[in-house]
């Protein structure tokens, strides 16, 4: 397999992981060079962000991101070599020459650009085993919106219908709330990974979820 020194790489796990999870949200991806990953979805209802514990040595797009990852299972320790318009994929003797695309056919993030938050209006945790639960509940009874509200002093997660609130409905305490609030969203924005979050509200349509590995902004309904 041809070599350029300076542009090849392993993806490590924690990478790799964070692109699967990526590619839930978009199909493709824009890389630029450094450590920061970043993707949305095209109703622009989903951000995430990533800083990697890697370093990628170039700009590059990938159209199809679900495809790209089940080439790197080809191979069970693949080196990638960057090259002008095309990434070697390979591992021995055998190599794909994965072609990238014009970033101007893909959804593009732009990595310069600071999301500006108003301030905030509570922050509080929630585990992965509640979001866990909660989802399977929705799942369960059907339910297409997850609601988490402070209220009378609780923090709840509720999987419901908000169109029909006569409904079935599921519901989780995750802790106190000093402040009263309401976030709903799709169950289908909900495209996390299984960590721990700390979640802080703003006075805004967007809530973000940070967890060690990376940082989410999802678009909410809020109502205080």
């Amino acid at each position: 397999m041809e070599h350029l020194k300076g542009l090849n790489m392993k993806l490590n796990s924690n990478t790799i992981e964070i692109l699967k999870n990526f590619a839930t949200i978009c199909p493709n991806i824009q890389f630029k060079a450094g450590n920061v990953l970043m993707t949305k979805s095209q109703a622009n209802t989903i951000r995430g962000m990533a800083t990697l514990d890697q370093t990628f040595p170039q700009d590059f797009a990938i159209y199809d991101l679900p495809r790209f990852i089940s080439v790197l299972g080809l191979y069970k320790d693949p080196e990638l070599t960057f090259q002008d318009s095309n990434v070697l994929i390979g591992e021995d003797n055998r190599s794909v020459k994965y072609v990238y695309t014009d970033p101007k056919m893909i959804v593009a993030v732009d990595y310069s650009r600071a999301i500006n938050l108003p301030a905030e209006v509570t922050t509080f945790k929630i585990t992965a085993d509640q979001f866990s639960k909660v989802l399977k509940g929705a799942g369960v009874l059907g339910l297409p919106n997850i609601t988490i509200q402070g209220s009378n002093g609780k923090t709840l997660v509720i999987a419901q219908d908000i169109k029909n609130p006569s409904t079935d409905t599921f519901e989780i305490e995750i802790g106190a709330s000093t402040v009263d609030f309401k976030l709903t969203y799709q169950v289908d924005v909900l495209k996390l990974l299984p960590e721990d979050y700390t979640v802080t509200v703003y006075d805004t349509a967007v809530t973000k979820l940070e967890c060690s590995k990376v940082t989410y902004y999802l678009a909410a309904t809020i109502t205080r």
